[in-house]
């Protein structure tokens, strides 16, 4: 019986490489690409989605630099340029009275106390007649204390309720509430020699007083109308509240 004859490859000489067929490098690579799927599948999903987020965030609302305090201010300080800075606030936020510039307050009274941050307003300064103003609704009204010790002892920002105090007939006292929670307003004037005096007569050094100095409050229209009516027939009095 005749032997069959079994064809094989060539062996490659010593050296060479044997290089695996195609079919064989071909496998290994999908065999590769399968196992990394779930990671490259992520990668890609993170990339849409953060391109969603970044195609549907709002546009940031437009803003506008105003000046505020750079620091807390006190009631009836005189802002100086360190005391404020510009900031940027959204545009819907910034308040009616804002100032763009920082000359525009600098050198100018607050009339009540502002906190760091808070934008620096038409209402919280000082007005140009009587370097005084008070909150929106009210009015400023002069009236003199009959106990000068209590219209030395007041400051810009504090609060007071004015009382007008007379006697009866039969000679008993009696004190009626004309204003709530008044709020006292910086002096525009520099302290003249008669003040100076009225001060001294106070400490025991000069000439006696019956009466204090004036003193600007903020008060509602009706209560300056109660104020100014009490002249002539009763001394005021304030007590200060919180």
């Amino acid at each position: 019986m005749p032997r069959r004859l079994v064809h094989r490859p060539p062996v490659p000489p010593d050296g060479v490489s044997r290089r695996p067929p195609r079919s064989s490098r071909g496998l290994r690579w999908r065999l590769l690409l399968w196992r990394v799927r779930f990671p490259v599948a992520a990668v890609l999903l993170g990339t849409a989605t953060a391109q969603i987020v970044a195609e549907m965030r709002p546009t940031p609302p437009p803003t506008v630099r105003v000046v505020v305090a750079a620091l807390d201010l006190p009631p009836g300080a005189v802002i100086a340029a360190a005391d404020v800075r510009v900031a940027a606030m959204p545009a819907t936020l910034v308040p009616n009275g804002s100032h763009l510039r920082a000359d525009d307050v600098v050198g100018r009274a607050l009339v009540v106390g502002a906190p760091v941050g808070l934008p620096i307003v038409d209402e919280l300064l000082a007005g140009a007649r009587f370097a005084a103003a008070g909150p929106p609704g009210t009015v400023v009204a002069p009236v003199r204390l009959a106990d000068p010790a209590v219209a030395a002892l007041l400051r810009p920002g504090d609060r007071i309720d004015l009382l007008a105090t007379a006697g009866t007939a039969d000679g008993e006292p009696t004190a009626r509430r004309l204003a709530d929670r008044a709020l006292v307003l910086p002096d525009p004037r520099p302290m003249t020699e008669q003040d100076a005096n009225a001060v001294g007569g106070l400490l025991g050094g000069g000439p006696e007083v019956t009466a204090g100095a004036l003193t600007l409050v903020a008060v509602t229209p009706v209560e300056a109308a109660a104020l100014a009516g009490s002249l002539g027939w009763a001394s005021l009095s304030a007590v200060i509240v919180e």
